[in-house]
C-alpha cells in the first residue's frame, strides 16, 4: 500500500487528493475538519510505515490505524459527500 491508497489520509500532493477536493475551497474546508487543523502529509504516513516495519511493532497483529489527523474519531464532522454538493 502507498500513501496514495490511503484517501483517509487526505494527502495534499496526491491525485487522489485532488480528486476529492479538487478546489482550494473543498481543499480547506477538509482541513479545518481534521482536529489537527492541517492536512496530512506522506511525511505522517512515512512514520507509521516505519513503525510497522520496526522491531518495535513485532508483537502488533491485526491493527488498522488511521493516521488521519483524528478526523475518524471526531465522527469525521464534514461528511465528503457535502463538497459534491457544492459544485
Amino acid at each position: 500500500m502507498t500513501a496514495e491508497d490511503d484517501c483517509c489520509a487526505k494527502l495534499p500532493t496526491t491525485e487522489p487528493q485532488r480528486r476529492l477536493a479538487p478546489t482550494a475551497a473543498q481543499t480547506a474546508q477538509i482541513a479545518d475538519s481534521v482536529p489537527m487543523n492541517r492536512l496530512g502529509t506522506p511525511e505522517d504516513i512515512a512514520h507509521v510505515c516505519l513503525f510497522l516495519g520496526s522491531e518495535s511493532a513485532a508483537y502488533v497483529n491485526g491493527q488498522v490505524f488511521a493516521s488521519d489527523g483524528g478526523w475518524a474519531l471526531t465522527g469525521a464532522k464534514m461528511p465528503i459527500a457535502s463538497l459534491h454538493s457544492q459544485n
